[in-house]
């Protein structure tokens, strides 16, 4: 078994070159011959403060607002209205609060059955790296469902998923919503 030692500046996984046949970049260490002493060790815990999970809620609650207003600024430059169905909303940051980094992501009917005896329900979830609000504006812009021409309601959540090594993953999820009647 082979131990690297990291001789990067950068510990932070996204700024880590993972090529270990690069002499300046990583060192192998010697298990046998090293002391306790010889060599620091990188933590790999997610430790957040609780000033930081205000910054995330803060940040998920600006993320969210901001794509409900780009919603209905391209819908009304259209003609067409935009409602935000609370309920919907409800269900829907209930299931995504449930996902786990690592497991696969499958909307379960029973997520929506209270949803399904009045509306017919479409939807997509999305997992982004963190990136600017004008990507994921634009990820969300070519999903094209601010073009729906029917009377339909929508649900939009975010949520903030933060990783070791101060990144994080965006998950966004979305339904449209379009009455049985």
């Amino acid at each position: 078994m082979k131990i690297w030692e990291n001789l990067q500046k950068s510990v932070l996984p996204h700024n880590l070159k993972f090529n270990v046949k690069l002499n300046k970049e990583w060192r192998s260490i010697d298990v046998t011959t090293s002391t306790k002493n010889d060599h620091t060790v990188q933590v790999l815990d997610l430790n957040i403060t609780e000033e930081e999970l205000k910054q995330i809620k803060k940040t998920t609650t600006d993320l969210e607002q901001t794509l409900k207003d780009k919603i209905a600024h391209w819908r009304s430059t259209i003609g067409l209205t935009t409602i935000f169905n609370r309920h919907a909303i409800t269900i829907l940051r209930n299931f995504i609060s449930k996902i786990e980094s690592s497991s696969e992501v499958q909307l379960d009917k029973r997520d929506l059955k209270q949803l399904y005896r009045s509306y017919h329900v479409h939807g997509f979830i999305l997992n982004k790296r963190e990136c600017s609000i004008d990507d994921l504006s634009e990820h969300l812009r070519a999903t094209k469902i601010y073009n729906i021409n029917d009377p339909v309601e929508f649900a939009l959540v975010c949520q903030i998923q933060p990783y070791i090594g101060k990144i994080s993953s965006i998950w966004l999820a979305v339904i449209i919503l379009k009455s049985r009647d």
